[in-house]
């Protein structure tokens, strides 16, 4: 299948050496999506282990201490195992005392 692009608003052909640099941009971005995906993934873990530190500090003696930290062990285990990109984005946040549901 030819990729084209538009040229004063006319449809052309890539050339032979356009398709190939094509391919490698596709390529290249092809084979970043896991690092993309685990970096996302990571951020957003990061945040709410963010939003929880209080809860983990000695001087915390509200309700479910307990469960708070088990819940942020898991944030800080959501990345083990997931080495292939379709893993990344199945990957579930586990929920907190506080979740409903």
């Amino acid at each position: 299948m030819k990729n084209h692009k538009l040229v004063d608003g006319v449809k052309i052909a890539l050339t032979a050496e356009e398709e190939t640099v094509f391919a490698a941009r596709v390529k290249a971005w092809e084979d970043g999506a896991f690092d993309r995906g685990i970096v996302n993934l990571r951020s957003e873990r990061n945040r709410l282990l963010a939003a929880t530190d209080w809860r983990d500090l000695p001087s915390y003696a509200g309700p479910k201490q307990a469960e708070w930290r088990v819940y942020r062990q898991a944030l800080r285990d959501i990345t083990v195992g997931l080495d292939t990109v379709e893993k990344v984005p199945a990957a579930t946040f586990p929920c907190g005392p506080t979740c409903e549901g």
